[in-house]
């Protein structure tokens, strides 16, 4: 069962970019598959890029509602899967999952906003007609059975918003 909950995991974040946005800075940094969705530097991108320079590369229509769940998440919101698609070069456009969190610092401020991008069509991939929540719920499973707080909670969240858009 365990080989299974791993080779679910890994079909699901295989890929899987992770960022940091540190609010009092504006400075997003991310880890190199993150780099590579976008098409950044890496070099730039461990430095910390302006987070415009980011959310430049959002196909327009998708800005509005994405800049209101992050900012919803900033105030306190659960985080949500949040679809939405990235300008790359040569007039590509991909198609991503991303799902945030908001740190608050030791004043109850939000702080640093964090999570994970996924390539919408990496998350298709491999499921053989089993439920994304299937998937979701054997990675929570493996997540806890690692003790990886942190995994755990962005899966858990991931599934509460499966759950709660009918999807």
């Amino acid at each position: 069962m365990e080989t299974m909950q791993r080779g679910l995991i890994k079909d699901l974040l295989e890929g899987a970019g992770f960022y940091s946005w540190s609010l009092s800075t504006n400075l997003l940094t991310g880890d190199v598959a993150f780099a590579q969705i976008y098409e950044i530097d890496q070099d730039e991108l461990a430095r910390g890029l302006p987070v415009e320079s980011i959310l430049e590369r959002i196909v327009e229509e998708d800005r509005p509602r994405l800049a209101e769940r992050i900012h919803d998440v900033i105030l306190g919101g659960t985080p949500l899967l949040s679809p939405y698609r990235i300008h790359c070069a040569g007039g590509k456009i991909k198609s991503l999952l991303s799902m945030g969190s908001c740190a608050r610092d030791a004043d109850g401020l939000p702080s640093v906003y964090s999570g994970v991008v996924l390539v919408e069509r990496a998350i298709g991939a491999g499921s053989g007609g089993v439920g994304l929540e299937s998937h979701i719920g054997a990675a929570i499973d493996l997540a806890k059975a690692q003790k990886r707080e942190l995994t755990e909670r962005y899966l858990s969240s991931a599934l509460r918003s499966l759950s709660a858009s009918g999807s």
